[in-house]
């Protein structure tokens, strides 16, 4: 209508986010989607190979590293907690890792690889439980 050629509707989402400067919320849009959508499947299907076939799932999240290293973006915590930094397979519990809450004053959640034996350790604090305190109402 402008003369300008439309172009599919991903291209005019994103010429809408970068004209607006601004993404959901009032936050600042995401750069290189792809990049985010690529990490996502490789992460799921590192999940869905893990029980077939472990090489193939630890070639997969290495990969996610790699590609979050290249692109200089950084994964979630969700996601760092789940790969050992060493041979990086996925820590799922009770099948490539053991968890155990250690520490008495200061109480961490210790996650063990099985196959190359690094220990990570996470703060796990206690919820406290709110006191419920009787109303000072007159009851009849």
């Amino acid at each position: 209508m402008d003369g300008q050629k439309q172009g599919p509707p991903i291209q005019k989402y994103k010429q809408k986010q970068q004209q607006k400067g601004k993404g959901r919320n009032g936050a600042p849009p995401l750069r290189n989607i792809e990049t985010f959508e690529r990490m996502n499947f490789l992460y799921q299907a590192a999940h869905l190979t893990a029980g077939v076939s472990p090489q193939l799932s630890r070639f997969y999240s290495s990969t996610v590293k790699k590609i979050s290293t290249k692109t200089v973006s950084r994964l979630s915590p969700e996601i760092k907690r789940t790969i050992c930094k060493i041979c990086t397979s996925l820590l799922i519990p009770g099948y490539s890792s053991t968890v155990r809450i250690q520490g008495q004053k200061q109480r961490h959640l210790s996650v063990t690889c099985d196959y190359c034996g690094k220990i990570k350790r996470f703060r796990h604090e206690k919820k406290e439980k709110k006191k419920i305190e009787p109303t000072s109402g007159t009851s009849s």
